[in-house]
């Protein structure tokens, strides 16, 4: 998320990203460790598959 806003990262220069915020799906966990319910409900109801497509999807159902 840049500013709150779905980007796709992989289309995103980094060197236009100026001073946005940038959270990544590592920064939607809050300070004590507890997954963002977003995060959690994909834990619970649909066992995530991989590394790649799930944080993919977490970000943009944020």
């Amino acid at each position: 998320l840049l500013n709150d806003v779905p980007n796709y990262s992989c289309s995103t220069l980094t060197h236009l990203v100026g001073d946005r915020e940038i959270t990544t799906v590592e920064g939607l966990a809050g300070d004590d460790g507890k997954l963002h319910p977003v995060q959690q409900a994909f834990m619970d109801e649909l066992s995530p598959q991989c590394g790649f497509c799930t944080p993919g999807q977490v970000m943009t159902a944020v």
